[in-house]
């Protein structure tokens, strides 16, 4: 990476670097309220993750010398759709309220903040190699969030909404192949 940046890159870095110093400061905060085993470990793996990515935005800038280190995505889920009688929701007025889902679904908000920033971020540099840093650390919060919301998924914390049998098919046959010369045969051609 340039020694100089563009003062966009160094503006946009500050909010990904304080953001995540928040990110980190709260899941802390987390840890002693947690009390499902499942969550406290998924919390404690993420925050891990969270220290060392922090650490190599900060030992690399300047300097790039090695890429950030990917979060591995569990592609081994089966998604619950559907919704079935989700218990009703409030805020809650003491911090004696809080439990498991409010946590996870405090871990699941920041990492999907975490992924528009970061790639907001991205699209602001001129250092290719920052700019590459950047996209990483999006794709690992998207992958973190993946794994909250498998989580609450599971556990009917996080329930997925579906359409009926007809409206899915209506929706998705509305969609039809581009056709002639910039067609799909086009692309396989022009690689």
């Amino acid at each position: 990476m340039n020694n100089q940046l563009g003062a966009h890159e160094m503006l946009e870095v500050h909010e990904v670097l304080q953001s995540t110093i928040d990110g980190i400061n709260l899941f802390t905060l987390y840890q002693p309220l947690v009390k499902d085993t499942d969550l406290a470990q998924l919390l404690n793996h993420q925050l891990g993750f969270m220290r060392h990515e922090y650490n190599k935005f900060v030992s690399n800038f300047g300097s790039i010398t090695e890429s950030v280190r990917s979060y591995g995505v569990n592609t081994n889920v089966n998604p619950v759709y559907g919704i079935r009688t989700p218990a009703p929701q409030q805020p809650n007025m003491n911090p004696t309220q809080i439990d498991d889902r409010d946590i996870a679904a405090g871990m699941l908000g920041f990492h999907k903040r975490g992924a528009k920033m970061k790639l907001n971020a991205a699209l602001e540099c001129a250092d290719p190699e920052l700019k590459v840093m950047l996209v990483e650390s999006s794709n690992n919060c998207v992958y973190q969030a993946f794994d909250v919301w498998t989580y609450m998924n599971k556990r009917g914390m996080y329930q997925v909404p579906t359409f009926t049998n007809d409206v899915s098919n209506t929706m998705l046959g509305m969609y039809e192949p581009v056709t002639g010369p910039f067609g799909s045969r086009y692309l396989m051609q022009n690689r």
